[in-house]
Parts: structure tokens; sequence; C-alpha cells
């Protein structure tokens, strides 16, 4: 586990053979502890969308009603090898 196993999930959605948030998701439920909860998912596909448009600002607001900018959300959720 750790970052060769989120690699390996960003490798595969970056070739086709699933998609980003299929990888997103298995990145969070099997590759953090504690697991990620499934509605945090959308969210942080959203904020992988935003840093690669470089809008590194912007406000995500989390299911929990508490805004983080994506570059918070890309550090916290360990998501800097979706980029």
């Amino acid at each position: 586990m750790g970052f060769s196993t989120a690699q390996a999930y960003a490798e595969s959605a970056q070739d086709g053979a699933i998609s980003l948030a299929t990888a997103v998701s298995a990145h969070l439920l099997t590759n953090c502890y504690p697991p990620v909860h499934s509605d945090f998912h959308p969210f942080a596909v959203e904020a992988i969308r935003l840093a690669q448009q470089e809008d590194w600002d912007a406000s995500l607001e989390l299911p929990n009603g508490r805004v983080v900018s994506a570059e918070d959300a890309i550090s916290q959720l360990h998501l800097h090898v979706f980029l």
C-alpha cells in the first residue's frame, strides 16, 4: 500500500483501463487509513480536475459542510499522484 498503490491506480486511469473516479475511489477506500467515506469521492475527483486546471485556490464544499481549497483537498487526501 501507499504511494506505489496510488501510482498504479493513477496509471490505470491514465491508460484508460479504469475511470478517474474508479481509481480515486479505490485509492480512498483501500489505500487510506482510515478509509475515506464514499460521500467524499466525487469531491476528490473535482479537486483533481481543478488542480489540473491550475485552479488551486478554488473552494470546494465537503459533504459535511466544511469548505476547503482544491490544494488542501489534494494534500489532505494524498491525491498528488493523480495530477
